[in-house]
């Protein structure tokens, strides 16, 4: 492991009394290695938005001395939403979808302001691409006419949070594209 990386390891022994920690990369199955590079994932976010808000609100002139305001920020949001929450990102886009939920959180008004902006900001960022293949053929008199105006169809279902895009891989092969704030709505779309 080089200096600066970041691993997933399985702790296998730890000694108080010396403070060594052995530690083991191959025990670790695939599996939880992507479970807690998620999980790690998440809580930087998580993090950098709470960084975020001192950034915007905190003034160093109005602070006593020792006043530490990432950790007032995270002991009165980020920590009681990792109680309440499975994750405090699932918190954060619960807020970000019921603002009127930040009522139970002790913050002050620019606080509130300055977290919903970001989280207003990131939603709109956060939009996924669905894809499908089909294969479309005719066999009966119009052929090539029906297979166009089933295409366009195809366009004119798209709306415009979920506009539909259709490009002609190889005929038969068509790909149909659209791009939604969930995966689901946009699966939603294509069909």
């Amino acid at each position: 492991i080089g200096e600066g990386n970041i691993e997933v390891c399985m702790v296998i022994s730890a000694s108080s009394t010396t403070g060594h920690i052995d530690l083991s990369k191959r025990r670790v199955s695939p599996e939880d290695k992507a479970a807690y590079e998620t999980r790690y994932n998440q809580a930087v976010v998580v993090q950098n938005v709470m960084r975020n808000i001192v950034k915007d609100t905190f003034n160093p002139e109005e602070a006593p001395v020792d006043y530490n305001p990432l950790l007032s920020i995270c002991t009165r949001l980020s920590w009681k939403l990792y109680e309440e929450y499975p994750h405090a990102q699932v918190g954060l886009e619960a807020i970000a979808k019921n603002p009127s939920l930040l009522s139970k959180y002790d913050l002050s008004d620019a606080e509130k302001e300055s977290l919903l902006r970001q989280l207003s900001r990131k939603s709109k960022s956060s939009t996924i691409k669905v894809r499908a293949q089909i294969q479309v053929t005719c066999f009966g008199y119009e052929g090539v006419l029906a297979i166009a105006r089933a295409l366009q169809a195809a366009k004119d279902c798209g709306s415009s949070d979920s506009p539909i895009e259709v490009l002609t891989i190889a005929p038969p092969m068509y790909s149909i594209t659209t791009t939604a704030p969930d995966a689901s709505s946009g699966i939603n779309a294509i069909k």
